[in-house]
């Protein structure tokens, strides 16, 4: 069965086609539909909850894969999760319940808070910063240089980005994405 939900009453005539087993909708909206309904002060912050709820995010077990490759000096929180090809360098710190997939790679100095998820393929540039609960979709890529250039007599000088990038918490950063350090 599927449930779908009402957030906006201008939609409300389209409510009587949906084939949903269940809508969420608001209190102005409950005599809108016959079928079975949930009533919610926000429908659609009700809705996401309902879903996060049915499609929790699969976090895999506590544990550090043989191929990964950890530096001495490298501090990994016992719940979190290295994945094979991993790498993580000195002065890295992997927060609780982390979960660093297949290939990825956290700089030296690099902090990733608590309850992150990194897919596969990101790179975190060294002393960069993620907060709490930060998800890094596949091939995203945190702390690499910006395109800082000065131009001598015609001749491009490269200048090196000395700042970094620091992400708070509860952020979501799409797939091959790419933030660069200041």
């Amino acid at each position: 069965s599927k449930i779908t939900f009402l957030s906006n009453s201008r939609y409300r005539s389209q409510l009587e086609a949906t084939q949903a087993g269940a809508v969420i909708l608001a209190a102005a909206d409950r005599d809108a539909t016959s079928r079975p309904r949930i009533v919610a002060d926000n429908p659609y912050v009700y809705f996401a909850k309902v879903s996060a709820l049915f499609h929790p995010l699969t976090r895999p077990a506590a544990g550090i894969d043989p191929q990964a490759s950890i530096a001495v000096g490298a501090e990994i929180a016992p719940s979190a999760f290295i994945g094979p090809g991993a790498r993580i360098e000195s002065g890295a710190r992997i927060g609780a319940n982390v979960v660093i997939s297949a290939g990825r790679h956290v700089g030296q100095g690099a902090a990733v808070g608590a309850d992150c998820f990194l897919y596969p393929q990101v790179v975190v540039y060294h002393g960069c910063q993620l907060g709490e609960r930060v998800i890094i979709h596949s091939g995203a890529i945190i702390g690499a240089d910006g395109f800082g250039l000065a131009n001598e007599k015609g001749r491009w000088l490269k200048i090196p980005q000395l700042g970094r990038v620091v992400i708070g918490n509860d952020v979501e950063i799409g797939a091959t994405t790419t933030i660069d350090r200041g």
